[in-house]
């Protein structure tokens, strides 16, 4: 299966010690659609999960925006796009995507553990390890090269700025 992920310029080092910490943190916590990062571990949605995990396993800040802005906003600093197979996922992978019943609009964030250890948040589950076909039974990938520059559909301000959904390079 290949996947479409957003990863870190440079390897991340991991402490396992760490991430296994802070996984047991917000497997323990309760789903709650739109946390603040103020809120973590103890309440948690699939964006403030990740937020938490990079900050308190790579010291890494990702930008606090619409999650369908995330990608754009992530590319333009030290995050590349990679298209895998889902077999070379590492662990700090973003991914992005959307559950498979609703319009085409990025819903959900993700991060990898492993090769085959998805962490993320949902309304349905709450925290939860997954393996990636366990993922994609619900949710489909949308983040693809040439939508890198896609503007989340709720953020009207600026596709009014750039004249639609795509950044236009």
């Amino acid at each position: 299966m290949t996947v479409a992920v957003l990863r870190f310029s440079r390897d991340l080092p991991v402490d396992q010690k760490v991430l296994n910490v802070a996984v047991s943190e917000l497997k323990c916590s309760s789903y709650q659609r739109t946390v603040s990062l103020k809120e973590a571990p103890a309440k948690t949605d699939c964006v403030t999960a990740v937020h938490y995990l990079m900050q308190k396993v790579f010291q890494i800040n990702l930008p606090r925006a619409w999650i369908g802005d995330m990608p754009r906003l992530m590319s333009l600093s030290h995050w590349d796009l990679h298209i895998i197979d889902a077999a070379e996922l590492k662990t700090g992978d973003l991914l992005f995507l959307k559950r498979r019943e609703l319009p085409n609009l990025i819903s959900h964030v993700a991060i990898a553990l492993a090769a085959d250890q998805i962490f993320h948040c949902t309304g349905l589950l709450g925290p939860v390890i997954q393996s990636t076909d366990q993922v994609f039974e619900r949710y489909e990938q949308l983040l693809k090269k040439d939508m890198i520059f896609y503007i989340d559909s709720r953020n009207t301000s600026l596709r009014e700025q750039y004249s639609g959904m795509y950044v236009k390079t």
